[in-house]
């Protein structure tokens, strides 16, 4: 499980790394700055970690039936409490709640740390919580 895991965290990195270079290239060819929306795309990358994590939580504990599913259902969520919550001007409290309100505003360089770390912990923890979960499962038989 854990190296499964892995496995899927190192795929993302793959794809994010990807991704920035084909906005790199685009940015070149634009002749615009091509620092600051490469890092930023490392946002992408981190989301998709913590999402990650997060299956992995939940294919060990509950099992992969559910995990695709639920992830889905997780990360439309919290975009749409990103989107919603300011322009219902809901409280700060409800905003807070989606992943992407602590990211800062990466693609302007903006970077906030509490975002990051939240993905990371996310992902590191999701795949420690997933491998304990299956070795419970498998031992119940």
């Amino acid at each position: 499980m854990i190296g499964g895991g892995i496995g899927i965290l190192a795929g993302i990195v793959v794809i994010t790394v990807i991704a920035a270079a084909g906005i790199g290239i685009g940015a070149t060819i634009t002749g615009g700055d091509i620092v600051t929306p490469i890092v930023g795309t490392l946002a992408l990358g981190l989301f998709a970690l913590a999402m990650a994590g997060i299956g992995v939580a939940i294919a060990g504990v509950v099992g992969t039936g559910v995990a695709g599913g639920a992830v889905a259902l997780i990360a439309i969520l919290k975009w749409f409490v990103d989107i919603i919550a300011p322009a219902l001007t809901l409280p700060d409290a409800v905003h807070q709640l989606a992943l992407t309100a602590h990211f800062g505003l990466p693609m302007l360089g903006q970077w906030d740390v509490a975002g990051i770390v939240a993905s990371l912990v996310l992902a590191a923890g999701g795949v420690a919580v997933g491998a304990w979960g299956f070795r419970r499962r498998d031992l119940r038989g």
